[in-house]
C-alpha cells in the first residue's frame, strides 16, 4: 500500500511539493512511484544541501511503526499550507496551536523540539527553490500530477 503526504487535491501546491521533494531528497521511499519516478533524475542530479537533507530525514523516526513518517511529514505538509500566510515571528504560535487542534498527535509530537524543527522549514524549503534542479523538478512533478488525473479522473472530483 502507498501511503502519500500528497494527494491531488494538493500535489498542484507548490509548498506541498517543497516538501516533497526535500522528504523524497533525504530518503523518503512511501512515495507514488509514478510521481517519486519522474523527479528522480533531478533529484539524483542536484548536489543537495547536508543541512537540508538532515533536516528533511528527521521526518523518519525510526522505532518499528507501519509509516515511519507518521507524524512528522504530515505536519510539515501541513505547516507548508500554514506559515508563508503569515508573518515569520507568529510562525511558532502558529504551529503549537496547530498541532494542539490535531486529536491523533502524542505529546512527544507537540513537544518545544519539534514545534522549533517545523518553524524551520521555510528556510529549508527556500534551499530547495534556488536548487537548479528545482524548476525541472517542479515542472515534472506537475506533468504527472496532470497525467495521473487524466488517467484516473472521475476518482478526484
Amino acid at each position: 500500500m502507498v501511503v502519500e503526504i500528497v494527494d491531488l487535491n494538493t500535489a498542484a501546491n507548490q509548498d506541498v511539493f517543497d516538501v516533497y521533494l526535500g522528504l523524497t531528497a533525504s530518503g523518503y521511499d512511501l512515495a507514488n512511484p509514478n510521481r517519486a519516478g519522474v523527479i528522480h533524475n533531478a533529484l539524483m542530479a542536484e548536489n543537495w544541501s547536508q543541512q537540508t537533507l538532515q533536516y528533511f530525514a528527521q521526518a523518519r523516526i525510526n522505532d518499528g511503526r507501519v509509516n515511519p513518517y507518521w507524524p512528522r511529514a504530515s505536519i510539515l505538509a501541513s505547516v507548508s499550507l500554514l506559515i508563508d500566510r503569515i508573518p515569520v515571528s507568529s510562525h511558532l504560535t502558529l504551529i503549537q496551536t496547530f498541532l494542539a487542534a490535531m486529536d491523533n498527535l502524542s505529546l512527544a509530537d507537540m513537544d518545544h523540539a519539534m514545534i522549533s524543527w517545523a518553524t524551520e522549514l521555510p528556510k529549508q524549503t527556500a534551499v530547495i527553490r534556488t536548487s537548479r534542479t528545482y524548476a525541472r523538478a517542479w515542472k515534472s512533478y506537475q506533468q504527472a500530477i496532470q497525467r495521473e488525473i487524466r488517467e484516473n479522473g472521475l476518482r478526484y472530483q
